[in-house]
């Protein structure tokens, strides 16, 4: 179990789709729900009667921050990729459990994959990827690979491939999670409970009560 990252409900009770990380008070959909999805497919659901409405691209420090909490074991080193040995395998499927499953593939020889991997826009809006993917051979653990913030030459907002979902988070409000529970959001400045009314409301809302007073 991860601490700090539980799974939350998106539209049901019990689906699971997403998952909360208390310390920030973020929720991030799991890559399931994009895998094969460009970065230009998922911007297209965003918009209003998408299916993925509500939902904003995460950030590259929150991104950052999400793997270094997740993989907090893995030996980056500066390295945008590595390849461990079985000794990581909690690591790999911590994070598969917590992210979603972007793809399992079985190969020939006794070998199967199991991909958690999410594209997204880092600072310079260049399409990165990072996640993991876990080897096993004949139902034994053998690799396992790590990316953090992964470039390639033919990485941009049209690609798209079998086994990369993208990085989508909400702030609170949009899961039925945080619906039904606001303060699972409250460690997030920007979540619905911790938003203030705005001070241009609260002034016609003095006004108005003003106004009603004088009518009385």
């Amino acid at each position: 179990v991860s601490a700090g990252f539980v799974d939350t409900d998106v539209s049901v009770v019990g689906d699971e789709k997403a998952t909360l990380h208390e310390e920030t008070g973020l929720e991030w959909l799991k890559l399931d729900n994009t895998v094969g999805m460009s970065i230009d497919d998922v911007s297209s659901a965003m918009q209003d009667g998408g299916n993925l409405e509500g939902w904003r691209f995460a950030l590259e420090s929150e991104v950052s921050f999400m793997v270094d909490t997740l993989l907090s074991n893995v030996p980056f080193n500066g390295r945008q990729n590595v390849m461990l040995s079985n000794a990581f395998t909690n690591d790999s499927q911590n994070f598969i459990f917590k992210m979603g499953l972007s793809n399992y593939l079985t190969f020939g020889g006794g070998v199967d994959h199991a991909y958690s991997k999410g594209a997204y826009l880092n600072d310079a809006g260049e399409m990165v990827m990072s996640g993991t993917v876990r080897e096993r051979r004949y139902a034994k653990m053998t690799n396992m690979y790590f990316y953090d913030g992964l470039e390639n030459a033919s990485y941009n907002t049209s690609y798209s491939d079998s086994t990369t979902g993208v990085f989508l988070v909400s702030d609170g409000g949009l899961t039925l999670s945080s619906r039904n529970d606001p303060s699972l959001n409250i460690n997030n400045s920007n979540a619905p409970i911790n938003v203030s009314v705005p001070l241009s409301m609260a002034g016609f809302g003095l006004l108005s009560l003003f106004c009603l007073r004088r009518k009385n």
